[in-house]
Formats: C-alpha cells, sequence, structure tokens
C-alpha cells in the first residue's frame, strides 16, 4: 500500500520508487526500482541543491546509514512500508504508463486518412 506523503515520519525507514517517461525521449527518464531508505530533514542531510520541501529520501547503504550522496526531494519517489508493497506501487506507475501509452496509440490511429 502507498504511503502518501504527508504521513512519512523523520527518520522513518521506508521503501520508495519512481516512474516516469517522458515522450521526447526513447528511454524511461525517471526510473527506480524499490530501495531502502530514510526520510530526513534536508538541513541534516546536508542537501544544498534546491528543493520542494524541508523533507528529503536518502537511500541506505549496507549498514543501514544514509548514503547523503544520494538524496532526493521527498517528492520525488513513491513510498511504500515492504518491499513486497513498494513493488506493486512500482508495477502500478508502469501499468499507469503504459495505458496512457495505449491511449496515444489508439488516438494516432484516428489520425490516419482512409482512402
Amino acid at each position: 500500500m502507498e504511503i502518501n506523503t504527508i504521513d512519512l515520519d523523520h527518520k522513518s525507514i521506508v521503501w520508495a520508487c519512481a516512474y516516469d517517461e517522458d515522450n521526447n525521449y526513447d528511454y524511461s527518464h525517471l526510473k527506480q526500482f524499490p530501495i531502502r531508505g530514510m526520510i530526513l530533514d534536508k538541513h541534516k542531510a546536508g542537501m544544498n541543491k534546491p528543493v520542494y520541501s524541508s523533507w528529503v529520501f536518502a537511500p541506505l547503504n549496507k549498514n543501514g546509514e544514509p548514503i547523503k550522496s544520494k538524496v532526493v526531494d521527498i517528492y520525488s519517489r513513491h513510498y511504500a512500508n515492504t518491499y513486497e508493497e513498494c513493488i506493486e506501487v512500482y508495477n502500478g506507475l508502469v501499468q499507469a504508463r503504459i495505458d496512457r501509452l495505449s491511449e496515444i496509440i489508439k488516438e494516432c490511429g484516428t489520425h490516419k486518412i482512409i482512402k
């Protein structure tokens, strides 16, 4: 089950994923497979680049410590409590993209000139 960003607590350990494509590219523009990480205050995480929130997501290393060099804005990911739930969220994002592309294909089919 996806966690609403508003419901995330500071120092929560969660699973995060992302999937977003741009039609101007032939590849996935943003693809993050499920990864375990922690919600941190952006100032304590040492994040200097601009973000929309005062909270950030930091993936965890093998020792369970945040990898501060890979910190991203909290709104750039989708969250779940478990790996299995995060897979469901990720697959849902991929399916939404497939559905959208199917709509685009159908619409393009109506653009044909029929003799």
